[in-house]
């Protein structure tokens, strides 16, 4: 992965590349945007999912009384 970093660096000194070092660092971004945000997804699905269930167990309670 080292050599990969420093080619990076030598196409940058030379002026090329620039656009293929935005687009690797926009997709490296992205990667990381998509896993602090998939648990927090999860995290608040299953919170909905949860009170949900509380809700049509409190309701069906209500109806058998």
């Amino acid at each position: 992965m080292t050599d990969f970093f420093t080619h990076i660096y030598g196409l940058l000194l030379e002026g090329d590349a620039t656009v293929l070092i935005i687009l690797y660092l926009g997709i490296l971004c992205f990667w990381w945007y998509l896993l602090i945000l998939a648990p927090t997804i999860i995290r608040g699905v299953s919170v909905i999912t949860g009170l949900l269930r509380k809700l049509i167990i409190r309701y069906q309670n209500k109806k058998n009384f």
